[in-house]
């Protein structure tokens, strides 16, 4: 397979599509089609399916390489396929403070938090088998 690079998002916990939530599906599309490495972060949130449907997100199955963190946060979908990816280099590390005081601020390379709306709409699978360890 041919590398292909993207730039990837910076935009944390910010909902950048909150008064256009239809956007949310193309921007992703458009941006990782056909990426294999992704230059900064890759964040994967606020996707919000119509109730009884899902998103294809097949489009994520090519990422191979991270250069900063990977972000997966308030999605209403039930899986995200990251096949292929293998390596999450957190050059850049996703800064969480909490809302729990008693828990102090942290950095992370790969956070997953609130892919939940209830118990049946949410997150149930993050495919990530060709993850490797270093």
């Amino acid at each position: 397979m041919k590398f292909a690079e993207c730039q990837g998002t910076n935009f944390g916990l910010q909902d950048h599509f909150d008064d256009e939530p239809e956007d949310t599906m193309p921007f992703y599309r458009d941006m990782y089609e056909n990426c294999t490495i992704v230059m900064s972060n890759l964040e994967i949130a606020h996707l919000y399916p119509e109730p009884g449907s899902d998103f294809d997100l097949s489009f994520f199955e090519n990422i191979r390489e991270v250069h900063g963190y990977v972000l997966v946060l308030y999605n209403h979908v039930s899986r995200v396929p990251l096949t292929s990816l293998r390596v999450i280099r957190g050059r850049r590390q996703f800064e969480y403070s909490s809302r729990w005081p008693n828990l102090p601020p942290r950095n992370y390379s790969l956070f997953v938090v609130e892919n939940i709306m209830r118990p049946s709409v949410g997150l149930r699978h993050l495919e990530l088998p060709s993850l490797v360890g270093q």
